[in-house]
């Protein structure tokens, strides 16, 4: 609970954590759709 009152005087710090794990997130949905979509191509 401390961190996240130390946080609340640090919004920035919060954003830039959440955006990082976001645009892995992002990343490793990509990351799966191309391979999907290679798959799909060899199928064809």
């Amino acid at each position: 609970m401390r961190e996240f009152r130390d946080a609340a005087k640090d919004p920035i710090k919060i954003n830039f954590d959440v955006d990082k794990d976001v645009f892995s997130d992002i990343a490793i949905v990509s990351r799966q759709l191309e391979e999907i979509h290679r798959d799909k191509l060899r199928f064809h």
